[in-house]
């Protein structure tokens, strides 16, 4: 089967046909597809009973992808090929002799529910971090049907961010006509929650670093958009967001992607009572910068300041509940959660979609990679 991947920059990858290098983490690396073997799968045996065997159709990546092909390679030996990607689409090829809620044919994605097993004996979270592979052999049970209307390249690029803000939104428990400051606009993450948030009613403020995608991320939140004119600063040193605080008001929920970036500056913002939810960091491998420097003393004495005299909730978040998924793909179906696409990529392009998806500062939304085209 063809799977797309990574491999040191050296050895075998030297010689492999459509293998090129690009540069990671200060790693060098190559990047291409490759024939490997289908992995093993016996509907009839104890072991196939539950599984499910599914072609991969698309894949999509992200940072944390990112992350585990930089650890990875960092102790790989020379010839090794990693797969990559968590998230992607398939369609069934067969299913075990005890899988009643799946047919072949079927067109399915992941469930990553966690921190709750979706059955006793299998593991929370995410299903595989090597879906670049053309076959994936899976619990039946960490598999979700999607909608005919829902397109590969859309499920590709779905689950892990329409997971983790339809549990972070149900967390922050905010209402029509309440403030939400989203920050860090420009991540996926964030363009799934300011859309979500403003087709809920909640009075949004997205803040981004990138002036170039402020037009563009007004478009698709439905709220408005701040830049932040010295990002060295932070939240305090944005004169526009100050000067809409002390127009408009506080904000009763925060949602952040990088917490090692906003979290101390953030209650300075918040509401009395209000509500603050991260789901990660932007510095995940060394050599990662995280644009905020400022006097940290004085920022930890405002974060406990304010934490304290505000009666603040500060709550990390990951990934959601199956719950969560259903209720997000419901969502998506009322046209009330948009899955911003910024490019699709086929065969012959394994770099680009690297490229774009990971290093490419004008990316704007999640990059797709469809197998056979």
């Amino acid at each position: 089967m063809k799977a797309i991947g990574v491999m040191k920059a050296d050895g075998l990858a030297l010689s492999l046909p459509g293998f090129r290098q690009f540069s990671l983490g200060g790693l060098a690396l190559r990047c291409g597809e490759r024939d490997i073997p289908d992995p093993a799968f016996d509907p009839e045996s104890p072991e196939g009973a539950g599984v499910a065997a599914v072609d991969v159709r698309t894949v999509s990546v992200n940072y944390r992808d990112r992350a585990i092909i930089c650890q990875g390679m960092v102790s790989a030996r020379t010839n090794a090929f990693l797969a990559f990607g968590s998230e992607f689409c398939g369609e069934v090829a067969a299913i075990g002799r005890a899988v009643t809620d799946l047919t072949v044919g079927d067109r399915v994605i992941g469930v990553f529910a966690f921190p709750e097993p979706v059955a006793e004996g299998h593991l929370p979270g995410v299903v595989s971090n090597h879906c670049s592979v053309g076959r994936l052999v899976l619990p039946a049970c960490k598999l979700m049907r999607i909608p005919s209307a829902m397109s590969d390249e859309i499920a590709a690029a779905f689950t892990l961010n329409a997971l983790t803000v339809t549990a972070m939104l149900r967390r922050l428990r905010l209402t029509a006509g309440e403030r939400l400051l989203v920050l860090g606009g420009g991540s996926n993450v964030s363009l799934f929650a300011s859309s979500a948030a403003s087709a809920r009613g909640m009075d949004v403020t997205v803040v981004t670093t990138s002036a170039r995608h402020a037009s563009a991320l007004a478009d698709r939140c439905g709220g408005r958009v701040i830049v932040l004119d010295d990002p060295s600063g932070g939240l305090e040193g944005c004169t526009e967001l100050m000067a809409d605080v002390n127009e408009r008001g506080l904000y009763a929920g925060v949602v952040d992607p990088f917490m090692d970036v906003h979290l101390m500056q953030a209650p300075l913002v918040m509401d009395q009572g209000g509500r603050y939810v991260t789901c990660g960091m932007a510095r995940q491998i060394d050599g990662d910068a995280v644009a905020l420097a400022v006097d940290s003393e004085r920022l930890a004495a405002v974060f406990y300041t304010h934490l304290m005299l505000k009666n603040l909730t500060v709550m990390g978040n990951c990934l959601g509940t199956l719950a969560d998924q259903q209720q997000a793909l419901r969502e998506w179906e009322a046209g009330r959660l948009i899955v911003h696409l910024d490019h699709v990529f086929g065969s012959g392009e394994e770099l680009e979609f690297l490229e774009r998806g990971f290093l490419d500062p004008d990316r704007l939304g999640k990059v797709v990679y469809r197998f056979g085209t």
